[in-house]
């Protein structure tokens, strides 16, 4: 059976539930929308779809190659969004920066993953024509009649978050509501710096 896989940074559970509880407040006023379940917030590095059960330890063996020894980003949650924009929201997320002092080990992170799913036959070509743009995805509008509150656009949570894996997610549907987010391998970042 296949699984529907992607990469990710997790938030982890305690800063997941601080960051969500400024979303939830914020969204009180609106309707119609589907939230991410707080221990589920991650930064999706690459997101797989579904994959073949045989294609799956090829995976992780390539990712554990590729991210052997990668350095361990400082990341800051600020600010909120929506894809495409407001007024046509279609997913609302909080903005994730590289702090100064680790300046470009996310976008190695990013790179070294889809260098690793390249390898292996995967087709990037999507996620390499736009700019990568780092961010947690926390509610989705269902239905044309969905509103998202102004509220949701002043959130500015300043969020302090050092990932020490990458993880190799599945989305695992269990009845009405938002997925369920389950590592299937972690890989450990370095903390030397």
């Amino acid at each position: 059976m296949d699984a529907r896989l992607f990469v990710a940074l997790k938030l982890g559970v305690e800063l997941g539930r601080r960051a969500m509880g400024e979303v939830s407040a914020a969204l009180a006023a609106s309707r119609g929308l589907r939230s991410v379940r707080p221990e589920g917030l991650h930064l999706t590095l690459f997101f797989l779809g579904d994959v073949e059960t045989e294609r799956i330890d090829p995976l992780i063996a390539a990712l554990e190659a590729a991210l052997a020894d990668a350095p361990a980003p400082r990341l800051v949650v600020e600010g909120t969004g929506a894809f495409p924009r407001r007024g046509r929201e279609r997913v609302l997320w909080l903005g994730v920066r590289e702090e100064e002092t680790s300046a470009g080990r996310l976008a190695k992170l990013h790179a070294l993953t889809l260098g690793a799913v390249e390898a292996l036959g995967f087709d990037t070509a999507e996620e390499r024509g736009r700019p990568f743009r780092p961010h947690l995805t926390v509610a989705r509008p269902r239905g044309r009649s969905a509103r998202v509150a102004d509220a949701f656009y002043a959130v500015a949570p300043e969020l302090r978050w050092r990932p020490g894996e990458v993880a190799l997610v599945e989305s695992v549907r269990r009845g009405p509501g938002p997925p369920f987010y389950e590592a299937r391998r972690t890989f450990a970042l370095s903390r030397d710096s």
